[in-house]
């Protein structure tokens, strides 16, 4: 494409507002089939719950949380979707509108197990391949780049120079309702974070996807 633009898509019924780059995950197809089986899963863990809360940690552009949110519609459920990438977040703010899904709240900041700030580095989504693979790891993006050649197939990721600072905070202290079910897919740093959080699921504990 000469330049970089959206445009909405219908995949099996769900509305997506995808861009025009290069990246894996905005392709069409990717949106038919991206966390179908974890979205199965979540589809057991939640058979039967009135008014469900899910908690999705690393929502990138919703590929989760849209098809989630669609499905606990019927029985009145919430969907809270984290997504520390600023342009990313403006793209799942758009595809939970998109899809009226008005009991689904988005939020753009990271999760962890202290109060701080971390920061964020902004990719090129007109260049970028593979915007979910972002680490927001300092030490890890350090290694990419001692690491990073054309041959090592790391060149996918944009290691660019700037960056933005974004909020860092607990799920215990976001005063969120008690969840049923919590998704996290925070690419590279699941080894690193903790996420910590107060699940209940009648009355027991909650599930963690």
């Amino acid at each position: 494409a000469e330049r970089f633009e959206h445009a909405i898509h219908v995949v099996e019924g769900q509305r997506s507002l995808l861009g025009n780059g290069p990246d894996m995950i905005i392709a069409v197809d990717a949106v038919a089939w991206l966390g179908a089986e974890t979205l199965k899963l979540a589809q057991h863990v939640l058979l039967g719950i009135d008014h469900p809360v899910i908690l999705d940690a690393g929502a990138n552009l919703g590929a989760f949380a849209v098809p989630v949110g669609l499905h606990v519609l019927p029985v009145h459920g919430r969907v809270y979707a984290f997504e520390a990438q600023r342009q990313i977040y403006y793209q799942l703010c758009a595809n939970l509108l998109i899809n009226g899904l008005m009991d689904c709240h988005a939020m753009n900041l990271a999760v962890g197990a202290v109060h701080g700030q971390i920061d964020v580095p902004v990719l090129d989504l007109a260049r970028e391949r593979n915007a979910g693979a972002l680490t927001l790891s300092a030490e890890v993006r350090a290694l990419l780049k001692t690491l990073k050649t054309s041959e090592s197939g790391l060149s996918a990721i944009t290691l660019s120079d700037r960056f933005e600072p974004m909020p860092l905070k607990p799920l215990d202290d976001l005063h969120l309702p008690l969840a049923h079910l919590l998704k996290i897919d925070v690419e590279g740093m699941d080894g690193k974070s903790d996420v910590r959080l107060q699940c209940a699921r009648d009355s027991s504990e909650g599930d963690v996807l």
